[in-house]
């Protein structure tokens, strides 16, 4: 994430390839990733095999 989020423009061109990867994947909805003021957190179920 940190080389997506220094790319500036790049930015939203990148996470759209990224997120068609996956088309089931919902990090946020699936409890993997967890918004916090000023950034993400994986959960502990993000980070289970």
């Amino acid at each position: 994430m940190a080389i997506l989020a220094t790319s500036e423009r790049d930015w939203a061109e990148r996470t759209k390839r990224l997120a068609a990867r996956p088309p089931d994947l919902d990090i946020f909805s699936q409890g993997l990733v967890e918004r916090l003021n000023g950034g993400w957190r994986i959960t502990e179920k993000g980070r289970r095999p």
